[in-house]
């Protein structure tokens, strides 16, 4: 199958982000990640001589300055514990524009909302980044051991989310991206470049089917062509290349998007279960009775799958979600091959609106 590959070379921004007023004001402070780090330092000090003259007190401009120099440390270093790969500099500007306002309060109570400003930056960059709000991205299997290094193949690299999410709470693990566009993994590696992810150039069935046996732990399929999974990969050959992929423990996970009457997601699971023993299927409860068109998570493995714990975390998800009963919801649904396979339903207007 031929899919039409897109040219980003042209972009200078994301799609999306031109004209927003905060994108705005971040590339104003885009400027400040080439200054030297001396002048750079220099410069934080501004802010803190203006509050200092304000206070009569040059401890109260050291002491600012410090706590803006903290938070320079505290950016610089999200890289090298892999918490996040962007700029420093920038939001620490941003951050020293903001730090004086807390500090025109008396000195004792400036100097104790300046270390609760630092204990937020401290949960912002290191902490809240690694709690994924959204369903098909937090779905894990706890039969695999936390934090244990694993093999993982991204189908449909993106702007390799999952794999940035990986890296952070599974060192050490293994990641292949597997992209037919060549130029949006280019775009990606320049604009928000991450963690050490190989990346093939291709199509993600073909990859898939090359692979030796047993290659992967988890399989993370999450492919679009204009909005729709392409059908080659949804067919009974591409699950059973998966199957192979994975051995015989590992986990794929697919994201299905469908809409009332889940017609596409009924058979998505069934076509699944044509290759794996175990399959449950996530998503919002909406989505799940047909009210609304939506992502919905398909996992599936050669052994049983942790149900019990996966409906308790999806239920206390930020967006909570349900596991669906697939004996119901897969009544009368058949498989599809490559000869019957086809795109998956187009969203309506407005669906992913936000």
């Amino acid at each position: 199958m031929s899919i039409a590959k897109r040219d980003f070379s042209h972009l200078k921004n994301f799609p999306g982000t031109n004209g927003n007023s905060f994108d705005v004001v971040l590339r104003i402070a885009d400027v400040t990640e080439s200054l030297p780090g001396p002048v750079f330092a220099l410069l934080l000090l501004v802010p803190a001589v203006l509050i200092g003259l304000i206070h009569r007190s040059w401890w109260a401009a050291a002491g600012l300055w410090l706590f803006s120099l903290c938070d320079w440390a505290l950016l610089a270093a999200l890289p090298r514990f892999g918490r996040s790969f962007g700029p420093a500099k920038p939001p620490t500007v941003l951050l020293a524009v903001l730090r004086p306002i807390p500090a025109l309060l008396p000195l004792p109570l400036a100097a104790a909302a300046e270390a609760l400003g630092t204990l937020l930056v401290i949960y912002g960059f290191w902490i809240e980044p690694l709690r994924l709000g959204i369903t098909y991205q937090q779905l894990r299997s706890p039969k695999l051991a936390a934090g244990r290094p694993l093999r993982v193949l991204h189908l449909g690299a993106g702007a390799l989310t999952l794999a940035r999410y990986v890296a952070a709470t599974r060192p050490g693990s293994s990641q292949l991206a597997v992209e037919v566009d060549a130029a949006l993994v280019d775009f990606i590696r320049r604009r928000l470049p991450g963690p050490r992810v190989r990346a093939r150039i291709g199509d993600a069935r073909a990859v898939l089917e090359r692979l030796a046996p047993g290659s992967f732990d988890v399989v993370i399929a999450d492919v679009f062509e204009g909005g729709r999974t392409p059908a080659h990969l949804t067919s009974a050959e591409f699950w059973a290349a998966a199957r192979r992929a994975v051995g015989d423990t590992g986990v794929v996970a697919a994201n299905v998007a469908d809409g009332a009457p889940l017609a596409h997601a009924r058979a998505q699971v069934a076509t699944a279960r044509t290759a794996f023993a175990h399959a449950c299927l996530i998503a919002d409860a909406a989505v799940l009775r047909g009210r609304r068109f939506g992502n919905l998570v398909l996992a599936a493995s050669p052994v049983p799958l942790p149900v019990d714990a996966l409906t308790r975390r999806a239920a206390g998800d930020p967006m909570p979600g349900r596991v669906a009963d697939l004996v119901r919801f897969t009544a009368g649904a058949r498989p599809v091959t490559d000869a019957t396979a086809a795109p998956s339903p187009e969203a309506p207007p407005g669906a992913f609106a936000i």
